[in-house]
């Protein structure tokens, strides 16, 4: 707390930490009796990162937070197939409902809007929480790693600062309708559409990780790029010609780069090793966003008893 208050009060970005404070009584966490200072934090830093950003990347971010993941119960939730239960509901009605859209679709001048009937319209049922949930499934944290505190709880130490991460074998892979009768990914491309040597393109992006042992666990296809490929110079990053690389915390290409030696040769991979010398440098690749195809191609849509939609 006296860390917290100490920039709340006396830093100089005064806005910043007014509209963080702000953001941080929407998307609200709790725990009872917790003194367990840095991982709250950590969450709180969120809304600092992007006091003046898009909301989008504050939910992100929350979405992934094990604060979060743990206080609204999506942490650990398998799909349904796997469970043999519906998944929690609680994550995927409380970013509606308290977190974005409310109960109410509204008026430009924040009335709200009415049916024929002048009855208010509601901006999502029951059926669009029970989809939803099926987003929030396979959500797990990652491994404790030095250098933070630890949470303890029985004899398991959980890492309560990084981002979770999505286990693929207990996600819910059907499709998932959205709010406008159309589906989650809609306008995304399929994974199978996107060209060889992705990880070449604009908006590829690669994340620094200390050690192989962090990586998702089907990261088997690792990448070490010749030096003097432009993949290459791009996470070395050194600061000049002949300097050693200052290999980057995270990279976003912002523009196509040409592959270079067996890079020409490779459709895709899921991790970089980089080597400059004695230095090593683990990167993995976080590939953009597209679409698996859960059955088939030319899918319809179409509406059961009572306009349920299927």
């Amino acid at each position: 707390p006296m860390v917290h208050n100490n920039i709340a009060l006396y830093a100089h970005d005064q806005l910043r930490q007014r509209a963080a404070w702000a953001l941080s009584q929407v998307l609200v966490v709790g725990a009872d009796n917790d003194d367990d200072t840095e991982r709250w934090l950590a969450y709180y830093d969120i809304f600092v990162r992007h006091a003046f950003g898009s909301f989008r990347d504050v939910l992100r971010e929350v979405s992934y937070s094990p604060i979060m993941g743990d206080w609204l119960t999506y942490e650990g939730v398998r799909s349904r197939a796997l469970s043999g239960k519906f998944p929690d509901e609680n994550y995927a009605r409380e970013i509606m409902q308290l977190f974005t859209i409310g109960l109410w679709q509204l008026q430009p001048d924040g009335t709200r809007e009415l049916d024929g009937d002048g009855k208010p319209i509601r901006t999502y049922d029951d059926h669009d929480i029970v989809t939803f949930a099926r987003a929030w499934t396979g959500f797990h944290r990652v491994a404790p790693r030095a250098n933070i505190a630890q949470e303890e709880r029985g004899n398991n130490n959980k890492n309560s600062i990084d981002p979770m991460r999505i286990e693929p074998d207990d996600r819910d892979f059907l499709p998932k309708i959205d709010l406008y009768d159309g589906f989650i990914g809609d306008g995304y491309p399929l994974c199978t559409d996107l060209p060889p040597r992705s990880f070449l393109r604009r908006g590829g992006t690669f994340v620094r990780r200390a050690s192989p042992g962090e990586f998702d666990d089907r990261a088997t296809d690792v990448l070490e790029p010749e030096r003097g490929s432009p993949l290459h110079a791009a996470l070395c990053a050194a600061p000049g010609a002949g300097a050693p690389c200052d290999f980057p915390s995270q990279l976003t290409l912002d523009a196509n780069l040409a592959c270079g030696g067996g890079e020409c040769s490779v459709g895709r991979i899921d991790a970089v090793k980089l080597v400059d010398g004695d230095a090593i440098g683990w990167f993995e690749f976080q590939p953009p966003p597209c679409v698996e195809l859960a059955f088939f191609a030319d899918g319809r849509l179409f509406s059961g008893e009572q306009g349920v939609r299927q």
